[in-house]
C-alpha cells in the first residue's frame, strides 16, 4: 500500500515533536488560519463524467461517485462537519455545514446527489459548524452562537425539511461540536468559549430540554455511547459512558482523553463521575477519537502534534486504560475526525484526504484504502477534508472537504478497477475514435484480457481489445458506422490470469454518432425569413426541393 503504517513505542514518540504544526486560533483551534477558498462549480458524478479522470485526485481501492460543490449546498465560505440520516423508508441523506449554511442532500442514488433544502446560519455562521441525529430529527450547534437549532426530517422523502427553530436553557450559545447517543434520547453540546460537555434530552424532538453540564475539563469532542451488554467491562454494562477528548485552557493544557461515568438514562448524571484520564507524550491538542467495534481500545487523534498519528488506548477496563502501540502512516497531514465501522478505521486526514485503516487491535493498523479529496499537496496544512461519515446501510461514503463541499465515494476493494483518465466522448465520429481507459489491478494480479463491448443503434456490436499505451493506461478504438446521426453503447471488462471476470460496474456508457453537432430545423411550407435554396426564386414556396430520405450521409432526391 502507499501509505506504510510505522509502529511508534513511547520511547520513539518522544523524538517527533518536529512534526506538530504549531498555531492556536479560537478555542486552540488552528482551522482558523485562513485555509484555502472553496472551488465553486457543477455537481460531478461517476455517471456522467467517468471515475478517474473525474476527481483528479490519487486513490487506491475507493471509487469516486459525486460530488457537490458548496455554491451548489447553497453556501458560502469553507465547507466544514458532515454527518448522515436513514429515513424510516431506508432513504438516504448527507446533512453537511459550511461556513454560512447548512444543507440537507438526499444520496440514495449516490451518483445523482439532490440537494433538497439549505438552512443559512446568519448570525450564527463561522466556519466551525457541526450536526448529529436522533430519530428524525437533527440538532445543529456552531462556534457563532445561535444555540442548538432544530430540523425535522421526518418529511424529507418528500423533499420538506422543517427548521424548528432555536433552543437551550443553558445560558450559553457557542458550541464547538455536538455529540449524541440516540437510543437513549441524548445529545450533549460540546466546547465552546470555556465550557465543558452540556447535556440535553431529546425526548420531545423538536425542543431538546437542558439537564445539567460536565464542567471538570473543556471537551472538544466526545464520543458518548450507551455501554453495551456485551462490552468487555461487566461493570459498566448499560451506563452512559463519554471517551472525552479534553483539556484544561481550551483543551491546549494537560490534553488527553477522559473516561467519565454519567450513569444509566433512567437515573442520569450530567456532571460525569470520572473513571479514568490517560495523557500521552508530545501532545498538542486532544482532538477527537472514537472506539472499535468489540469497545477493547479507543483511538484518538491530536490535531497540532504527532501528524497522521494515531494514540490507541486500551479500554478494555475502563478503571484502567492503558497507552498502546501508537500507529502511524507516511505523510506529515494534519489528522481531524476519525470513525470505526466493521473493523475499519475511516480517518479523515486533511491534505491527505480520507485513510482506511484496519483496526481490530494495536498491532493491525495496516492501510488498505485512500481517497485524496485535496489533490494539490499533502502538505502539513489546514485544508482539505473536514470529516466522514461511514455508516450509511449502502456503503455510500460521506466527505465533507474544506474547498471541495461534499464528496460521494465508497470502498470498493474489488481487485479490478476501472478509470478514465481523459474522460469519455460525447460524440463518436463516423470514422471511429478512441478512448483511454486506466485499468487498477491489486499488487500480483495480471489479466490475460482487457476489451470493450460496443453496440451501435440499429447496427453492428462486437467487442474490442484495449491496446496497452503506458503503465496502466489502454486504449480502445470505436469502429466506423454508416448511421448518422446515432448512437453507440458500450461497456468494458477485464480478465484476469487466473480465469474471473470482472466487468466496469457503471457502465453501459452512450455517446452520440455524428460528425458535428445534429441541428434539425422545421417549417410549414414557407419562410418568413425569406430563406433561398442556391439561386433567386429557390425557396420553400416555387423551389426544385422535393422531399426524400436521407440514407447515410446521400443527400434524398
Amino acid at each position: 500500500m502507499s501509505g506504510t503504517k510505522t509502529r511508534l513505542t513511547l520511547a520513539t514518540l518522544f523524538t517527533l515533536a518536529g512534526l506538530s504544526t504549531t498555531a492556536s486560533a479560537h478555542d486552540n483551534d488552528p482551522k482558523g488560519l485562513n485555509p484555502k477558498p472553496p472551488v465553486y462549480g457543477e455537481i460531478k458524478s461517476a455517471r456522467q463524467d467517468g471515475v478517474a479522470g473525474t476527481w483528479g485526485g490519487a486513490s487506491e481501492n475507493m471509487r469516486f461517485l459525486s460530488q457537490v460543490p458548496i455554491n451548489q449546498l447553497g453556501g458560502s465560505g469553507n465547507g466544514s462537519d458532515c454527518w448522515g440520516y436513514v429515513s424510516a423508508s431506508g432513504r438516504e441523506y448527507a446533512l453537511i455545514t459550511m461556513q454560512t449554511a447548512f444543507a440537507v442532500v438526499e444520496v440514495t442514488d449516490p451518483l445523482a446527489p439532490d440537494v433538497i433544502y439549505t438552512y443559512q446560519r446568519g448570525g450564527s455562521s463561522s466556519l466551525w459548524g457541526d450536526v448529529k441525529v436522533v430519530g428524525d430529527h437533527a440538532y445543529l450547534v456552531g462556534e457563532g452562537g445561535g444555540s442548538i437549532r432544530t430540523f425535522d426530517l421526518s418529511n424529507a422523502d418528500n423533499g420538506q425539511v422543517i427548521d424548528r427553530g432555536a433552543s437551550s436553557s443553558d445560558g450559553t450559545a457557542a458550541s464547538h461540536n455536538i455529540a449524541s447517543i440516540p437510543e437513549a434520547d441524548l445529545i450533549a453540546r460540546c466546547g465552546g468559549g470555556s465550557n465543558g460537555l452540556r447535556w440535553y434530552s431529546t425526548t420531545n424532538r423538536n425542543s431538546p430540554a437542558y439537564l445539567g453540564a460536565y464542567t471538570d475539563y473543556y471537551v472538544h469532542d466526545a464520543c458518548l455511547v450507551l455501554y453495551p451488554d456485551d462490552a468487555p467491562d461487566a461493570a459498566y454494562r448499560g451506563r452512559v459512558i463519554g471517551f472525552l477528548n479534553n483539556g484544561s485552557n481550551g483543551g491546549s493544557v494537560n490534553t488527553g482523553i477522559s473516561i467519565v461515568d454519567f450513569g444509566t438514562p433512567a437515573n442520569f448524571n450530567p456532571s460525569g463521575n470520572e473513571l479514568s484520564r490517560i495523557t500521552y507524550p508530545n501532545a498538542g491538542y486532544s482532538h477527537q477519537g472514537w472506539h472499535n467495534d468489540d469497545f477493547t481500545w479507543y483511538i484518538s487523534n491530536d490535531e497540532t502534534a504527532l501528524n497522521n498519528t494515531w494514540q490507541m488506548v486500551d479500554i478494555s477496563d475502563l478503571d484502567r486504560p492503558s497507552l498502546g502501540i501508537q500507529q502511524k502512516i507516511s505523510g506529515n497531514a494534519v489528522n481531524h475526525n476519525n470513525y470505526v465501522k466493521d473493523g475499519l478505521l475511516y480517518a479523515a486526514n486533511y491534505t491527505m484526504g480520507l485513510r482506511v485503516l484496519t483496526c481490530d487491535n494495536e498491532d493491525d493498523m495496516d492501510e488498505i484504502a485512500f481517497f485524496d479529496t485535496y489533490p494539490a499537496n499533502d502538505a502539513g496544512s489546514f485544508d482539505g477534508i473536514w470529516s466522514v461519515y461511514p455508516y450509511l446501510p449502502s456503503g455510500t461514503l460521506v466527505m465533507s472537504d474544506f474547498q471541495s463541499g461534499l464528496i460521494l465515494a465508497e470502498l470498493d476493494l474489488s481487485p479490478v478497477s476501472f478509470g478514465f483518465p481523459d474522460g469519455r466522448p460525447t460524440r463518436v465520429g463516423t470514422s471511429g475514435d478512441s478512448i483511454d481507459v486506466s485499468l487498477g489491478l491489486l499488487d500480483g494480479l495480471a489479466i490475460s484480457a482487457f476489451e470493450m463491448e460496443y453496440a451501435f443503434q440499429g447496427g453492428a456490436s462486437g467487442v474490442v481489445a484495449g491496446v496497452q499505451q503506458s503503465g496502466d493506461v489502454y486504449r480502445f478504438d470505436f469502429p466506423s458506422s454508416s448511421i448518422c446521426p446515432g448512437e453507440i453503447s458500450y461497456g468494458f471488462s477485464a480478465r484476469l490470469a487466473t480465469g474471473e471476470s470482472f466487468d466496469d460496474p457503471n457502465g453501459l456508457y452512450t455517446a452520440t454518432v455524428s460528425d458535428g453537432d445534429v441541428v434539425v430545423e422545421a417549417w410549414p411550407g414557407t419562410s418568413g425569413a425569406g430563406w433561398t435554396f442556391g439561386v433567386p426564386g429557390d425557396d420553400a414556396v416555387a423551389g426544385i426541393w422535393t422531399v426524400g430520405q436521407v440514407e447515410g450521409n446521400e443527400r434524398g432526391d
